[in-house]
């Protein structure tokens, strides 16, 4: 099973009940691009540790700049186990574009 896709309406959907974690998988140098609000930084390479102890069945959704990253990221968490992760499809650039 990979990871779902999900869309910027869906996730504003869901942070409006606090139904998610959102992760951005981005390195800390892209914050300047922007990020989406209620979100917290852990770039890609350092997902699976600082993960380690969350519930498999936490819900998550990644989301980088285009959604390349997270979909891969999303993609492999799911293979580590968990079970509800989404990636946010065009990532940080759909968001902008739909403020």
């Amino acid at each position: 099973m990979t990871g779902k896709e999900i869309t910027v309406r869906e996730l504003k959907t869901l942070l409006e009940s606090d139904g998610c974690f959102l992760v951005d998988v981005r390195d800390p140098e892209e914050l300047a691009e922007g990020k989406i609000p209620k979100s917290i930084l852990i770039p890609a390479e350092h997902l699976a540790e600082k993960l380690s102890g969350m519930r498999k069945d936490a819900p998550l959704v990644l989301y980088c700049r285009s959604g390349r990253r997270s979909r891969a990221a999303a993609e492999a968490l799911t293979q580590a186990g968990f079970t509800d992760v989404r990636n946010l499809s065009g990532g940080l650039e759909a968001w902008q574009r739909e403020q």
